[in-house]
This record gives structure tokens, sequence and C-alpha cells, in this order.
């Protein structure tokens, strides 16, 4: 994760000229909030959802949390950039851990490229913001990385064999390399040059989505659930309650009103069956019902009398 950190979190400049209760909310907030990549939602609300998920957050808290964010922002430990009217945060000089899994954009001075483990979800984050990956991913005119076609051709999965430039009939075995360690260069042509085997942001953001297909359905809701509430996500109640209407009108129409129905409720309230139950409401499709307006003094008048007529005409009976 960052880059201060164990026992030296205490001897970082920057961290020092924070306020105490800002360094001692540092050391939890680093541990906690920003995902593999060192980043996170730069939302007060969010970061306390993350830190704290069983507590109910008061606006005293909220606004302690975002003085520290700000105590953060000026020394220089974090820095932010806005996606769509939303502003997101990177722990500067953070380094990649866990799972390599991406919860928000690509901020515009990343450098990072994407591999097998973490392109899936950098593929679903650029197309849930708009945005192409911009890290080059490998590839040749053929789509598939040198290495994995050699190994498809030769058939070899325990080593990798590359042809040497100058003897092409002679391969040159390369002992102890996987698949995964190992990139050769592409042999060059008759004019000195080599073909090109990187490519632009949209070669690879289409080879990704070929490659591994979309994120499914299911994870996104799962990751809108833990983005609103924290915790975790009752994965099953959430696709049981949704495949139907998935299947009926489509996860892109399906959503929007997800996000807009976890947004609109609170925590101890939010329910997949609930959701897909009144779903019309949520997609804009039908309106709120609307309340009936309280009986007048008139109503009121007029229903005794008739209660009373009631009464009479029995009697005569």
């Amino acid at each position: 994760m960052p880059v201060v950190r164990g026992d030296r979190i205490g001897e970082s400049t920057k961290l020092n000229l924070c306020s105490i209760e800002a360094q001692d909310f540092y050391t939890a907030f680093i541990s906690r909030v920003p995902d593999d990549f060192g980043r996170y939602r730069h939302s007060p609300s969010h970061v306390f959802i993350r830190m704290y998920p069983r507590r109910e957050p008061t606006q005293s808290m909220l606004r302690r949390v975002a003085r520290f964010l700000a105590e953060f922002t000026t020394q220089g430990l974090v820095r932010t950039w806005d996606v769509d009217g939303v502003t997101f945060g990177d722990v500067v000089k953070s380094r990649n851990t866990g799972n390599l899994f991406h919860r928000t954009p690509e901020p515009p001075w990343s450098d990072h490229t994407h591999s097998k483990r973490c392109g899936k979800t950098a593929t679903a984050r650029a197309r849930e913001w708009g945005q192409e990956i911009p890290s080059p991913i490998p590839i040749n005119e053929v789509g598939a990385t040198e290495v994995e076609q050699r190994s498809k051709e030769t058939g070899n999965r325990g080593r990798t064999e590359v042809e040497h430039p100058s003897h092409p009939s002679h391969p040159s075995p390369s002992y102890g390399t996987t698949e995964t360690d190992f990139r050769p260069a592409a042999p060059a042509g008759d004019d000195g040059t080599r073909p090109r085997i990187e490519a632009t942001a949209a070669e690879a953001t289409a080879f990704a989505i070929r490659k591994l297909g979309p994120a499914p359905w299911s994870r996104e809701a799962c990751d809108d659930w833990i983005e609103r509430f924290g915790g975790t996500a009752p994965g099953g109640v959430i696709g049981k309650a949704l495949k139907p209407l998935v299947n009926r009108h489509g996860w892109s129409e399906v959503r929007p009103a997800w996000r807009s129905y976890l947004e609109q409720t609170e925590a101890e309230f939010a329910s997949a069956p609930r959701f897909a139950a009144t779903y019309g409401r949520w997609a804009g499709s039908s309106a709120p019902p609307a309340r009936a307006a309280p009986p007048t003094i008139a109503d009121r008048n007029r229903a005794a009398a008739d209660s009373f007529l009631g009464k009479l005409r029995e009697g005569k009976g």
C-alpha cells in the first residue's frame, strides 16, 4: 500500500505536518479505504462507511472526516481527480497489493499496464465511467500476446521457445520461464524495423473485452451495494431478485434504477426483493401512488347524516 506504513509511519515528513488527529486517522484510513491500487472515492460519506460500516454517520462525524481529507490533500498525501462530476482519490506512492481489483476509473497520471489479473475489472470500470484503458496491452495483429501464440503453435506449456532472429530454424529454449514472465521481442523485418506489438487504447479496450468478456452483471450489482453501504453484499439474494429483471429489460436498463434505489434507501431498509417488486417506480415507468386528500368538514357531516338516515330507515322497517 502506501510508502508510509508500519514503524516508519511516524517518520513521514508530510504526515507530521498534519494534525495529530489526522495522523492517527491516516493509519487506519490507508488499511481500510483504498483499493488494491491505493485509489478510493474521495467523499466523506464513502470514506466513513468504508472505515466504520456498522456506525451511522452524523454531520459532525462527516465534517471531521472532510477536515482530515482536506489535510491529506493539502500536504500531498493524496491526489484527487474528477470523472463525470465524481471525485476520486489516489494515495501518493502506493504499491499494488492484494488481488489487483479496480474499484475506480483510471486517474489521468496513471502509467499502470493492465495484466490478466486486473484487466477484467479495469475494463468494467472503463465502460462504467466512459473511459478507455490508458495503458496498452501487448498484442499482435491477430489479437493474442506473442508468447501465447508461440505457445499454442508449439503446444509446449512448460517452457517458451522463441526463434532466434538470425536463425529462425534453430529455436533457443528458455528454461525455467513461463508464459507470464517472459516477453520476447518480435524479429526485425527486412528494413530493420520491428512490427508493432502494442495496441492503442481503443484496441486494448476491445481486446480486453474480447478476451475477458463483459463483467458479470451480478458482480457489478454487488459492487454498487458495497460502494453505497460498505461491508459485504448479499450476492445470492441480489442475483436471485434481479435476474428476472435483467433477463427481461437488460442490465443496461436495470442498473441505473438499481443505483437510484440504493442512493435513496437507508442501509437497514435496503432489499433486493423489495427493489424488484417496485422496479417500475425506480425505472421511471410508473409514478408513485398519489395520496388521498384528507376528508373535509362537509364530507364528515354528509357521512354522519347518511349514517343517521340509514339507522332511521332500519328502525321503521
